[in-house]
C-alpha cells in the first residue's frame, strides 16, 4: 500500500466553506443542476442569504457562464439538499424583478422555484387582528398589484380581471404552505429559523442583531412624519403610540413569528398609515413590497420577506439588517421542507465500461475505499492516484460495480484524471 508504484488513496481535508458537517450536493456539471433560484434586490438582503450558503462554487473553480445577452450577476452555492442560484438585482422594483428573472430562467433552464428574500412594509394587524410587529416574517400564498389600474377621476380602480392579475401558487406551492401552517411543521420551522438566525448575529459584519423592543414603534396611522430628510428623533415625533401586547418593556428580543397571507406588490414605496389601512382592509393584504409582482409570471414563486417597517411615513432603516435576517433564515428553513424534484439518491449514473470479468486482487485497496466512501456518515471525497498504467482506472470501475451491485441507491461520481 506504501510503495511508490501502488496505488493510494489519500483523503481531502474537510471542506472549510460548509456551514455544518453535512454533506451537501455535488457541483453541477452545467446550469441545467440547478433547481432552485433566489432573488434579491439590495446587496443587505443578500449578504444574508449568501451567509447561509452551506458552499460557495465559486470557491471551488470558475463561476458557472451565462447565456448570451444576459446581464445579471448570479452566485452560486449549496442551501440544504439544493444547488442554488443567487440572482443579485440591479435595483428595486417590478420592472428590474422581472428583467432579472426573464434572464435568470434562461441560463438556468431547470429553475422549479424562486424566492424572492428581502425586507418590506407590514401592516400592523392582519385580518384577523393578530398583531404584526417589526422582524416578523411574511411568507406569500398570494401576490396582489395594488398600483395595477385606472386613475378615474375621484378614484383608483385597481386591474382586477383572470387575465390581468397574477395567478395564484401552483399545486405544489400551495400543498407545502399548507403543511407548514400546521402546528408540527410550523413550530419546527421556527425552530429552525431560530438558529439559522443565530448564526447571522454571529457575524459581526452582518449587523443582525436585534435593535430593541423599544425601536419598534407604531403611531397611529394618522399622525404623519412632517419632514422626510429628518429621523422621528430629530423631528420629536411624539404622537400617540399603538401598544401591542407581543412586545417586552424591555429590550430582549422578541422571537419573529412567521404569518402566511396576500402581499400588496408596487412599484411605489407606501408611507402612508392610512393608504396602507384602507389597502389592506380592501384586499386582505398583510405586507406591501416591491419585487414579488415582478417575478411571479417568469417562476412559480414564494415570496419571503422580513417586516422593517409599518409602511407609514414613519419609515427608518433601523430594522432593515434585522430583517433581512430573519428573511434569510426562515428561506432557508423552507428549503428544508421543499422536495427537490430529482434527489440526490435516486439519480441515474452510467457506467460507460463493463466489469473486467479478469480483475483479481487489490482487496485491500478497494476495502479502503469502500471503508472511506461509505462508512462516514457525512460522506468523503478520496482521490487514487498511482503511476500510469498500474490499474487505477480498472480498481474504479471494480468499485463502481460493487457499489452498483449491493447499493442500488449510491451516489458515488468517479472521475478519472491520467497521471
Amino acid at each position: 500500500m506504501n510503495s511508490p508504484d501502488s496505488a493510494r488513496v489519500p483523503v481531502n481535508p474537510p471542506d472549510t466553506h460548509t456551514s455544518s458537517a453535512k454533506s451537501y450536493p455535488s457541483r453541477p456539471s452545467d446550469r441545467r443542476g440547478f433547481e432552485i433560484a433566489i432573488i434579491c434586490a439590495l446587496a443587505l438582503e443578500a449578504d444574508a442569504i449568501e451567509a447561509l450558503f452551506d458552499h460557495h462554487w465559486e470557491a471551488d473553480g470558475p463561476p458557472f457562464d451565462k447565456e448570451p445577452g444576459d446581464p445579471n450577476a448570479y452566485s452560486t452555492g449549496v442551501i440544504g439538499r439544493f444547488n442554488v442560484v443567487l440572482a443579485h438585482m440591479p435595483g428595486m422594483g417590478k420592472v428590474h424583478a422581472a428583467t432579472v428573472a426573464s434572464n435568470c430562467g434562461k441560463s438556468f433552464p431547470s429553475i422549479k422555484l424562486a424566492l424572492v428574500v428581502g425586507i418590506c412594509g407590514v401592516v400592523p394587524f392582519g385580518p384577523a387582528k393578530d398583531e404584526i410587529i417589526l422582524g416578523d416574517v411574511i411568507i406569500s400564498n398570494g401576490v396582489i398589484q395594488y398600483d395595477f389600474g385606472r386613475q378615474l377621476p375621484e378614484r383608483f380602480a385597481r386591474k382586477d380581471t383572470l387575465l390581468e392579475v397574477p395567478g395564484r401558487p401552483n399545486m405544489e406551492i400551495r400543498g407545502v404552505l399548507a403543511k407548514l401552517e400546521g402546528l408540527r411543521h410550523r413550530r419546527q420551522l421556527n425552530t429552525k429559523i431560530e438558529g439559522y438566525l443565530a448564526v447571522l448575529q454571529s457575524d459581526p459584519e452582518l449587523h443582525a442583531e436585534y435593535p430593541g423592543a423599544t425601536k419598534d414603534r407604531l403611531f397611529e396611522a394618522s399622525y404623519r412624519h412632517t419632514d422626510d430628510h429628518r429621523s422621528c428623533e430629530q423631528l420629536g415625533c411624539n404622537g400617540e403610540l399603538v401598544s401591542r401586547s407581543r412586545l417586552s418593556t424591555a429590550d430582549v428580543p422578541t422571537k419573529p413569528a412567521i404569518h402566511f397571507g396576500l402581499m400588496a406588490s408596487g412599484d411605489a414605496v407606501m408611507k402612508s398609515g392610512e393608504d396602507r389601512d384602507r389597502i389592506a382592509i380592501a384586499e386582505g393584504i398583510i405586507a406591501f413590497e416591491m419585487e414579488g409582482a415582478g417575478v411571479w409570471d417568469s417562476f412559480p414563486c414564494i415570496i419571503i420577506k422580513g417586516g422593517c417597517d409599518y409602511a407609514d411615513s414613519h419609515k427608518s432603516k433601523v430594522w432593515q439588517r434585522y430583517a433581512a435576517a430573519t428573511a434569510a433564515a426562515c428561506a432557508k428553513a423552507f428549503l428544508g421542507f421543499w422536495i427537490p424534484s430529482i434527489t440526490q439518491e435516486s439519480r441515474t449514473h452510467y457506467l460507460p465500461l463493463s466489469r473486467n470479468k479478469n480483475f483479481v486482487g487489490r482487496h485491500e485497496v478497494i476495502s479502503q475505499l469502500q471503508q472511506l466512501l461509505f462508512t462516514d456518515p457525512d460522506g468523503q471525497r478520496v482521490a487514487l492516484v498511482g503511476l500510469g498504467g498500474i490499474g487505477k482506472t480498472q480498481i474504479a470501475l471494480q468499485l463502481a460495480h460493487i457499489v452498483k451491485k449491493i447499493r442500488q441507491t449510491a451516489t458515488t461520481p468517479l472521475y478519472g484524471c491520467p497521471r
